[in-house]
Parts: structure tokens; sequence; C-alpha cells
């Protein structure tokens, strides 16, 4: 029997920003890729993850940052990031 996603992969942490031009890839693909999945996706601040909705015209700025996913099945790590 195969686990659910959420107990196999809990959270995803990536890079996004100017490096990501060359090979056309947008932050509206993580997005697409990982939502339907059931991941929240954030950027991470030094003190708390900033999880919201994907906002083309305010989230591709290709500024680079650093990202999270989490499985909405771990309430207990969301919780913990969003300080």
């Amino acid at each position: 029997m195969t686990k659910p996603l959420g107990d196999r992969i809990k959270c995803i942490q990536f890079e996004h920003g100017f490096v990501h031009i060359s090979s056309r890839k947008l932050l509206a693909d993580f997005f697409a890729l990982l939502e339907p999945l059931g991941f929240k996706i954030g950027r991470v601040y030094p003190k708390s993850v900033a999880f919201k909705d994907y906002e083309p015209a305010r989230d591709e700025q290709f500024r680079m940052g650093n990202y999270i996913a989490v499985h909405e099945s771990q309430t207990q790590i969301l919780n913990a990031l969003m300080g």
C-alpha cells in the first residue's frame, strides 16, 4: 500500500529568481505543479513564511528568494512556519 503524499514528502525548499529567466521557469510553474498535489507555497523571510495565493503581477519579479512548499496535511509545520 502506498503512503499518502503528505506522509512521504512533507516539505520542499527551493530558490527562485533571476536564474530562472534563461530556463524560462516562472514562479507560476512551481505553483501549477505543487498546489494540485496539496502543497501550500510561501516565501521564506527571516522570522516567518508568507504563505499566499499566487499573484502574477506581484510575484513574477525574478527577485532571488527562498520558498518552501509544505503539504497541507502538515498543519504543525505550517503553523510553526507562519510564526
